[in-house]
């Protein structure tokens, strides 16, 4: 086992255990937020026909030579096709074939003009203006010919990519399998929402937040649950977990007190205790594990500081096993607003508000400056860390800091 170690080091030794996804085709409704296995290509030609874009009519530009309102062109509506309609009637000089927007162009027009813009009088159109050869004319295919290439690989499906699917008739795709995780949080004091509490209990909140980030990175959450400080009860529920899940994570038993029992617990599950602790605040005690070739990774029972080392920790071993570029965390410099006093003896994360200001300079303000491990609600009002060095003396506003955003 490795005491603790740098988060850097942290972070590769926990994607280090993280397996690549496999895949599996979804029908196209399942596949929204999914995360792409292969590249799609286009099945059809998008538009699959020359479509009209407006109300209007077909015609051939060259009877519109010359015309004007003293000199109208007037052409036979020798038909009216719909959406979902099709004219089998050739347009030549001197008709016209009325159409809806979308309606497929009729063989022989060339040019399409709109509604608005005409009249229409003892089944003649009348137009008193010039068109152009192709003139609001979509084409076939302008937008996706057949085989190219829709969507690559790794894409992660939202609402315009599943539109965008459909809209070429991809009715399944082949997507990365959602890797399944447990989430399990110990502590006497801990309470499910909804409960009244005796003295000294609270309700607990790790087993939501973690869970539901989890869900928001695409992981299948199957279990979840409040476990008592007890050996047994704890060794038990990780080791059905584990049975079941690709992963775990626990929060609580991790410190140095008498009821920090997760440590323990590991050893006698018989797994392999790659290291405990990481050198950062908050969020420092941190055990990670393997049980059965199942990484079990145990962070500290206080809100903020379980929130904190989640989001450094985690996002490669993530990444690497839902295949979800996306996860990775951006990092960058920005201007600090206001100043933070404390030293840090050790690297310390502190929670910050960024934005970028009317230079388009990104800017980040300290958010809390007491900085406490167990204060949920800063998670509200925070969209980055910002990343001090050991040793800081302090940050003076105006100078340049590492911020993850």
């Amino acid at each position: 086992m490795i005491e603790k170690v740098e988060l850097e080091k942290a972070r590769r030794l926990i994607e280090k255990r993280g397996c690549a996804p496999g895949a599996e085709k979804v029908a196209l409704p399942e596949a929204h937020g999914r995360v792409l296995a292969e590249d799609i290509a286009a099945p059809v030609d998008c538009p699959p026909f020359n479509r009209s874009p407006l109300d209007g009519y077909a015609l051939q530009a060259g009877d519109t030579a010359g015309a004007s309102p003293s000199a109208p062109a007037r052409l036979e509506v020798i038909d009216t096709v719909y959406a979902g309609g099709y004219s089998h009637k050739k347009v030549t000089g001197g008709i016209a074939v009325r159409l809806m927007t979308g309606s497929p162009i009729p063989e022989g027009a060339d040019c399409v003009i709109r509604q608005e813009d005409t009249r229409l009088e003892e089944g003649r159109v009348v137009i008193e203006k010039e068109l152009f050869p192709w003139e609001n004319y979509c084409f076939r295919g302008e937008n996706l010919r057949k085989g190219d290439t829709v969507l690559k690989k790794d894409s992660v499906l939202q609402a315009a990519a599943i539109g965008v699917l459909a809209g070429v008739g991809v009715a399944a795709v082949p997507v990365y399998k959602k890797p399944a995780a447990a989430v399990l949080s110990t502590g006497d004091e801990l309470i499910e929402p909804g409960v009244l509490p005796a003295p000294g209990q609270i309700y607990g909140s790790n087993l939501y937040t973690i869970a539901c980030r989890l869900k928001e990175c695409g992981i299948n959450v199957l279990s979840t649950g409040i476990l008592r400080d007890d050996r047994a009860a704890i060794g038990g529920a990780v080791a059905e977990a584990a049975g079941r899940a690709d992963f775990i994570i626990t929060t609580g038993g991790v410190s140095a007190g008498e009821k920090d029992l997760m440590a323990a617990v590991m050893k006698e599950l018989g797994a392999e205790i790659v290291f405990r602790g990481v050198k950062i605040r908050p969020g420092s005690a941190v055990l990670f594990s393997v049980l059965g070739g199942k990484p079990v990774i145990s962070l500290s029972g206080n809100p903020l500081a379980s929130a904190v080392t989640f989001e450094l920790l985690l996002p490669p071993f993530l990444q690497k096993i839902t295949g979800n570029r996306s996860l990775e965390r951006r990092t960058m410099q920005a201007v600090l607003q206001n100043d933070f006093d404390k030293k840090s003896p050790v690297r310390r994360a502190l929670r910050g508000k960024f934005w970028r200001d009317r230079e388009g300079r990104a800017v980040v303000e300290i958010i809390d400056h007491m900085q406490s491990s167990g204060n949920l609600t800063v998670a509200l009002k925070s969209n980055c860390y910002i990343d001090v060095e050991k040793g800081s003396t302090g940050l003076k506003r105006g100078e340049m800091v590492r911020i993850i955003v």
